[in-house]
């Protein structure tokens, strides 16, 4: 494979050819513009930096599949910091572990999480900072939670943005935990490229067509 098909360096060529054509639409609601979540990944990146997040970092993200969940993923990558979203539905012990075990100082959620992660935050001491994509600026657990807006407007100068080799990673995953504690997964950008090609039927598509995921994406 070659640099250039990897998928930050594609975004950002077709942000360049195509800026105002749709990329992705949410069943929910909501959709990006190759452009638009071009500009919006770089302002999670300057917001992640404001927070201290450099390359090597890992920043959780316990939330549903919203279009903010893209723009973040993208962000982070950008700073050669990787994404490790986990399953909203984890709690007890299986939270607390992966929590502790991915090393995070950030986690971004929503309210409707604030529960499970507060019961097990006394025991994850390595998570200084919340971001709640729907809630309001406060405290949870003794931590501090900024509001999504509150989070973007601490963005200071954009900083400086990092191309990927297809060997470093762009998430972690983690498995079940069916047999034991959930071990973390590293995806390398070259694994998901490669996987994405297997999965999907690329020589039948065209640029009209559109392909529907009725799956999550942690």
């Amino acid at each position: 494979m070659r640099r250039d098909e990897l998928f930050p360096v594609l975004m950002d060529r077709r942000a360049e050819e195509a800026p105002d054509r749709v990329f992705l639409r949410y069943v929910g609601g909501g959709e990006w513009t190759y452009a638009g979540l071009a500009a919006a990944s770089r302002e999670w990146a300057a917001a992640y930096a404001a927070l201290g997040i450099t390359a090597g970092d890992t920043v959780v993200g316990m939330t549903t599949l919203v279009p903010d969940h893209h723009a973040s993923w993208l962000g982070l990558s950008s700073l050669g910091a990787t994404d490790v979203s986990i399953n909203r539905d984890y709690r007890g012990q299986l939270l607390q572990h992966v929590l502790g075990n991915s090393q995070a100082r950030l986690m971004v959620t929503t309210e409707s999480c604030f529960d499970q992660v507060a019961a097990v935050l006394g025991d994850v001491p390595g998570i200084e900072k919340i971001v709640a994509l729907d809630g309001a600026s406060g405290s949870l657990a003794g931590r501090q939670v900024l509001s999504r807006d509150e989070f973007l407007a601490g963005a200071g100068d954009s900083p400086a943005l990092v191309t990927p080799e297809e060997w470093d990673t762009t998430a972690v995953f983690y498995t079940s935990g069916t047999t034991g504690p959930s071990k973390g997964v590293i995806m390398p950008w070259g694994h998901l490229y490669r996987l994405t090609r297997n999965f999907i039927p690329m020589e039948d598509l065209g640029a009209d067509d559109v392909f529907y995921l009725p799956a999550v994406t942690y």
